[in-house]
């Protein structure tokens, strides 16, 4: 009995790791990732919610273990045809019902092309108009629906990360990030991550200079339910803050986690004058005013919604920040770290999105032929896989490459 109960309290996890993250679970690497899920709940739907939800699942626990006991007993007293019969048919059922959600779940996914394809082209006119030259691939990402520091790792250490275990011994192997690269070259290297709120011990393996978390970033406002601020306001701190700290006559080589784009995403504000931010109070009209996450999040075409407003902010907040820059413009790399759960994003596929924004040696330095030139990655004829990044940047950044352009 027991070991029926363990077996189906797994196949749970199966579903909602399946359900979230494309995978199945994984019990010596996942089982931290309760704790991430708790907080996330509490940041979404608040703490009296989070812990309904874990009673609501010790009590099914419970209630799988008492039917499993009660079905035993009366299946063992049933003559074994009938026995048969019954488990054909209930197969059956499931198998029709699985298929019925995979086709379910293909059938949606220009549901989100419209908006961004929309915000790309305008953004690709004003482009043109600035002379700021731009590059577009996609890359297959090792997580889809969380897990981001899985799609971080990856990218900074060259390797396929696609399991917390992998992530831990990437971690303690010592192996050089381009971080760790970036310093040894002369970069003043920084991270800027809104979303850090408590201690990341992990930083110290990753080759940061120095790290601004959501402490550091001087927002003011109120949060926007788990993300702590907008990302228009992290792009203006990290302007405010991080260039005093470098070194004169240093570059900076700066990674930015931005947050927008993350669950809930509830509210959604708009892009404000960049003069206008101050401390972050702007934004609390908009947080106010604003369904929430429980209201929201009860309705899944309103969740998917929000899904696509939420990356579309995201999308013009980074294009106006290259904009803003565009007469000495830096070299900005954007990456999409994974899809959303497949329930929202509506599309299986771990493809993301790759921007190269900046000085034109670069781009051209960077922009391959698996790039298409301007925003929009309409003729990649290969998803090149994002470990491959680090060398590709490397070869592409060296000094021996860059002699041949304009310095």
């Amino acid at each position: 009995m027991a070991a029926l109960a363990l077996i189906a309290t797994l196949k749970f996890a199966d579903y909602v790791m399946f359900t979230s993250l494309n995978r199945g679970f994984n019990p010596v690497s996942d089982l931290p990732l309760v704790a991430s899920l708790y907080d996330l709940i509490v940041g979404t739907v608040g703490r009296a919610a989070a812990i309904a939800a874990v009673g609501l699942f010790i009590i099914a626990v419970i209630g799988l273990v008492a039917v499993l006991w009660w079905s035993c007993r009366v299946w063992s007293r049933m003559p074994r045809p009938f026995i048969v019969a019954r488990l054909a048919a209930v197969a059956a059922i499931a198998t029709a019902g699985l298929a019925i959600a995979d086709i379910g779940q293909k059938m949606g996914r220009p549901l989100y092309a419209e908006l961004h394809r929309a915000t790309e082209a305008q953004a690709e006119d004003e482009r043109q108009d600035l002379g700021l030259p731009r590059a577009a691939t996609l890359l297959q990402s090792p997580t889809i629906g969380g897990q981001c520091w899985l799609a971080h790792a990856t990218f900074a250490n060259g390797l396929w990360i696609d399991y917390q275990t992998a992530y831990g011994a990437a971690l303690n192997s010592g192996r050089q990030t381009l971080y760790h690269l970036a310093a040894t070259a002369g970069f003043h290297t920084a991270a800027v991550m809104p979303q850090i709120t408590l201690d990341w011990p992990e930083a110290q393996f990753m080759g940061f200079d120095k790290i601004l978390a959501a402490k550091d970033l001087g927002y003011e406002g109120l949060p926007f339910n788990w993300i702590t601020m907008p990302d228009q306001f992290t792009f203006a701190a990290m302007d405010r803050l991080l260039s005093p700290t470098v070194p004169e006559g240093a570059r900076s080589f700066t990674q930015m986690a931005l947050g927008s784009s993350h669950a809930p995403w509830v509210p959604v504000p708009s892009l404000l004058d960049w003069d206008a931010l101050g401390d972050g109070t702007v934004f609390n009209p908009v947080v106010t005013a604003s369904d929430t996450p429980r209201v929201v999040w009860k309705d899944h075409d309103r969740v998917r919604d929000q899904y696509k407003l939420a990356v579309d902010y995201a999308l013009q907040v980074v294009f106006a920040y290259a904009a803003l820059h565009a007469a000495d413009p830096p070299l900005m790399i954007v990456v999409g770290d994974h899809q959303a759960a497949g329930f929202i994003a509506l599309d299986e596929r771990p493809h993301v999105p790759m921007h190269i924004i900046g000085p034109a040696h670069l781009v051209d330095a960077l922009a391959d032929a698996q790039f298409d030139p301007g925003l929009i990655p309409d003729n990649v004829t290969e998803i090149r896989s994002m470990s491959d990044m680090r060398a590709h940047l490397l070869q592409s950044l060296s000094s021996e490459t860059l002699a041949v352009a304009p310095p």
